[in-house]
């Protein structure tokens, strides 16, 4: 039977794959016995019980298959013998971003009763990463991603914007407490609470940080909102993009 090539998005997806593997990884690539211990601590199971595909080592073993059949030697001797199975073609690729995104929120409860050890979160963050890497990911964390990396935050407000949103919330405190020291300081030097905040709150719900800013004020607080770096979200954490996540935690940090 004829072999197909693989596409370029999947032969970069090994290549990173093997660069990417640590002793902890490889450790829980190795471990899983299938007992089934994992099974009944996922909420996506107990949602979806008529479901195997949901079960954690059924998730797992979808990685699992591509490392043994590309580093593991029995399965580059015997795939047979080990269900070790490659990745090949775009379409794989879609179908385990489906898998790793989908039916996962790394919540580690499958790891907390693993006897083994075996540690799927960090499994599937890492095949996110790489999914990442090679362009496959859901279109909405594409969208998230490139706004943190472009504008700043995830939910694209300019910095404008921002800073016009928390003028007008301080002007507002202000006439409340008939106080000028209610206004919400912006990069005060010797503040000891910066308050990062989600970026919906800016364009969605911006009395939430008047919420804040007033306990803040009657609690007299020393602090401060950041003019950049105030997303404390991170999608390069949730999409195993550690470059995103490593630039949007120094914004903050």
């Amino acid at each position: 039977m004829a072999v197909i090539a693989r596409s370029h998005k999947a032969e970069k997806f090994v290549e990173r794959l093997r660069k990417k593997l640590s002793r902890q990884m490889v450790g829980s690539l190795a471990g899983c016995v299938h007992c089934g211990m994992c099974t009944e601590s996922c909420h996506y199971v107990l949602s979806n019980p008529d479901d195997p595909t949901y079960a954690p080592a059924h998730k797992a073993d979808q990685i699992r298959k591509i490392f043994k059949r590309n580093i593991d030697w029995t399965g580059r001797i015997f795939p047979w013998w080990v269900h070790a199975e490659d990745i090949r073609t775009d379409e794989d690729l879609e179908r385990l971003k489906d898998i790793v995104f989908g039916k996962c929120t790394n919540c580690r409860r499958c790891s907390l009763n693993c006897p083994m050890g075996v540690d799927f979160a960090t499994l599937n963050r890492m095949a996110r990463g790489l999914l990442v890497s090679v362009g496959v990911m859901p279109e909405g964390v594409a969208v998230v991603s490139k706004d943190q990396w472009e504008v700043g935050n995830q939910m694209g407000v300019l910095p404008q914007d921002y800073l016009e949103t928390l003028e007008w919330l301080s002007d507002e405190l202000e006439n409340e407490f008939k106080d000028p020291a209610a206004r919400i300081p912006i990069d005060k030097m010797d503040a000891e609470i910066v308050y990062a905040i989600n970026p919906r709150e800016v364009k969605y719900d911006p009395r939430t940080i008047t919420d804040a800013a007033r306990i803040f004020y009657i609690a007299g607080e020393n602090w401060t909102m950041p003019s950049e770096g105030w997303d404390m979200t991170n999608f390069g954490l949730f999409s195993g993009d550690d470059e995103l996540g490593a630039a949007v935690a120094l914004r903050v940090y």
